[in-house]
């Protein structure tokens, strides 16, 4: 897994640190049970389990990272903790229901990418850790291709994008995110 420090997409450089996987669950129960798990044995950083179906690419999850953590820092979040602002951000809503609809635990879904991350490189390795000691190594598959669904026209309209290419729907998504700062 490569660690990585991510600079603002305007100017400032920005110190995160993030990594997502790949991870098919039996059930949202199932899904939830592990997250709440590894929340309480961890303790460091933070982790939220997203719905697949609209995530783009990887800079789509930078960009939701890096305006949770702004957001936070500017005491303009949304929501009452970064782990659910993330899941605000980038679904590019104000509205936390909303948000959950599209980028939360579905009863349906089975296949989730989790997102790690921290402000501090040494809690995100322990929180790698301690995903990997509550998950089988065979069923997480680090940093997976994006987008897992291959439906690229559902995405196009999701993100209300005219071209059938996953740059220009990242641009939409990314824009998205950041929409939410002039609202």
């Amino acid at each position: 897994m490569d660690l990585r420090s991510c600079k603002d997409f305007m100017t400032e450089e920005k110190n995160f640190f993030f990594s997502f996987f790949k991870n098919e669950f039996n059930s949202a129960d199932e899904a939830l049970d592990w997250l709440e798990k590894v929340r309480s044995v961890a303790k460091v950083g933070f982790i939220q389990l997203l719905n697949p179906s609209y995530i783009v690419s990887k800079k789509q999850l930078e960009a939701a990272v890096y305006h949770t953590i702004r957001a936070f820092e500017e005491k303009r979040n949304i929501a009452r903790d970064k782990k659910t602002e993330l899941i605000v951000r980038i679904a590019g809503v104000n509205q936390i229901k909303n948000a959950f609809e599209h980028f939360g635990v579905i009863e349906n879904i089975k296949e989730y990418i989790v997102i790690i991350f921290s402000e501090n490189e040494k809690e995100l390795k322990k929180l790698k850790k301690c995903c990997q000691g509550l998950l089988s190594p065979k069923t997480i598959q680090w940093e997976p291709k994006l987008p897992i669904n291959k439906n690229i026209t559902k995405l196009m309209k999701f993100y209300n994008c005219n071209k059938q290419n996953i740059d220009e729907i990242t641009k939409k998504a990314i824009e998205k995110i950041a929409y939410i700062e002039v609202l």
